[in-house]
């Protein structure tokens, strides 16, 4: 079996890697996303790798890594948010040994985990596991996709510390699926973001991929409309947003 975790932290600029740590065989893929204490992927983000040569990293907002050889090297992105670090340890052989964590998201300064849950699989299929965490201010709930990637993060209550009940839970979890306007989701597209990952920041909101005309897309929301213009490698080169009224 091979293990799961969110107990990792944050930096304290609220700026994150996520996956935060990743156990890779050589040759395998992972994605990894710098995302803000939303969960909404940063813009304009400059990776760098500690041991140049270990892997193959794309370049933008989010990155593909592709491990070349054994052994460990920190990843690191740097956003005008601020910057923070993903470990990733590459392991020789075709199967991760039993036990491993394969991944590890991440909690925020002054919060704890106190429950991690499977998603229930849905007709978007992006979140996997649900996170409720408890910080001073109340109840928050992440959602995290099968590679570990940090899609969203909602406060559930103001319970001051409490447990949050299953009840709250589960009215946040279907709060998500069923609500597609909390937040634009243009705001998290940027420049040279590839059109698959914007694919996913629309599942992860609840919304649909629209059809793909001459290159461009329209996504409606509650009181935004967003256009985006991709090129021929599929990187998004314009986007658009516009509010809307009734």
């Amino acid at each position: 079996m091979v293990c799961i975790s969110v107990l990792q932290t944050y930096s304290r600029a609220q700026v994150a890697v996520t996956p935060a740590k990743a156990t890779l065989l050589v040759g395998d893929s992972q994605r990894f996303r710098a995302v803000n204490a939303q969960g909404h992927s940063l813009t304009n983000v400059h990776w760098t790798i500690s041991r140049s040569g270990t892997a193959e990293v794309s370049s933008g907002s989010e990155v593909k890594v592709v491990p070349r050889q054994v052994g460990n090297f920190t990843l690191t992105a740097h956003a005008s948010e601020g910057s923070a670090d993903a470990q990733v340890q590459v392991l020789s052989g075709t199967t991760l040994p039993m036990g491993t964590v394969k991944w590890s998201g991440g909690d925020f300064p002054g919060c704890h985990t106190s429950k991690i849950m499977p998603a229930v699989p849905s007709a978007t299929g992006v979140a996997d596991v649900f996170e409720d965490s408890v910080c001073a201010d109340g109840h928050y709930l992440s959602a995290f996709t099968a590679e570990g990637i940090h899609a969203w993060r909602r406060k559930v209550t103001s319970s001051n510390g409490a447990n949050a009940s299953a009840e709250d839970l589960s009215s946040a979890i279907a709060a998500e699926s069923l609500n597609t306007h909390r937040a634009s989701i243009c705001d998290s597209i940027s420049v040279y973001m590839k059109k698959e990952a914007v694919g996913e920041l629309l599942h992860a909101g609840g919304l649909r991929v629209p059809a793909d005309v001459q290159n461009t897309w329209v996504i409606d929301e509650d009181g935004t409309q967003c256009k985006l213009w991709f090129d021929d490698q599929e990187q998004v080169t314009k986007k658009r947003k516009t509010l809307v009224t009734d």
